[in-house]
C-alpha cells in the first residue's frame, strides 16, 4: 500500500511538471526590442528621432536624380569614406531645396533574417540622416524608412549584386508626372 502511494505522488509530480512546462509555451510571444545604434562609434552620428509626416495628397516619393546613393559594407551601417564624399555632394541639393522633405531609405542584401535586415536598414538610414543633421540640414526635413531586403536593386545572388543592394536612397515628395 505504501508503494502505491509513492507511485501516486511521483505520477502527480510528473503531471504537474509537464503541465507547467507546457504552459510556458502558451504565453504570448513578445516582439524583441529594436536595438538603436550606439552613439560615438567610427563614422556614426546621432540625430533627433525621425519625424514621419503623412503622405501629401497628389504626390509620391521619387528618387532624386541629383542625389547619389550611398553604399555600405556587409553587415555594417557606418559611413564609409566614399559614402561621406557622396553625402558632401548631396548637401548641395539639400541646401538648394530647403522646402523639400527628403525620405532616406535604408536597404540591405538578402543575407540575414527579414527582421534583422529591417533593423539594419533602419540603422543605415539613421546613420545617413544623422550625418546630414550634423552638417546643417534640419532634422524636420529628413524622414527615414527601412525597406530591409524587400526591394533589391539587383536580384542576383552573388557579391556584386549584394553590394548594390546595401544602399541608402534619397527620395523627395514631388508632384506626380501626368
Amino acid at each position: 500500500m505504501r508503494t502505491l502511494w509513492k507511485y501516486r505522488y511521483v505520477v502527480m509530480a510528473l503531471v504537474l511538471a509537464v503541465t507547467l512546462v507546457g504552459c510556458e509555451g502558451c504565453k504570448a510571444k513578445k516582439e524583441p526590442p529594436v536595438v538603436q545604434p550606439p552613439a560615438g562609434g567610427p563614422g556614426e552620428v546621432t540625430a533627433p528621432p525621425p519625424v514621419r509626416p503623412s503622405q501629401p495628397a497628389g504626390v509620391e516619393p521619387i528618387e532624386i536624380p541629383e542625389m547619389q546613393r550611398v553604399y555600405f559594407d556587409y553587415d555594417k551601417y557606418d559611413l564609409r569614406p566614399d559614402a561621406l564624399a557622396v553625402l558632401r555632394n548631396n548637401l548641395v541639393w539639400l541646401r538648394a531645396n530647403p522646402d523639400k522633405t527628403v525620405t532616406i531609405e535604408g536597404h540591405c542584401d538578402e543575407r540575414g533574417s527579414e527582421q534583422y535586415n529591417q533593423v539594419l536598414g533602419e540603422k543605415r538610414a539613421n546613420a545617413v540622416r544623422g550625418w546630414l543633421v550634423q552638417n546643417g540640414i534640419s532634422a524636420d526635413r529628413l524622414v527615414t524608412v527601412s525597406l530591409g531586403e524587400s526591394q533589391p536593386e539587383d536580384p542576383r545572388h552573388n557579391e556584386e549584386a549584394w553590394a548594390k543592394n546595401r544602399r541608402g536612397v534619397f527620395k523627395a515628395w514631388l508632384p506626380r508626372a501626368r
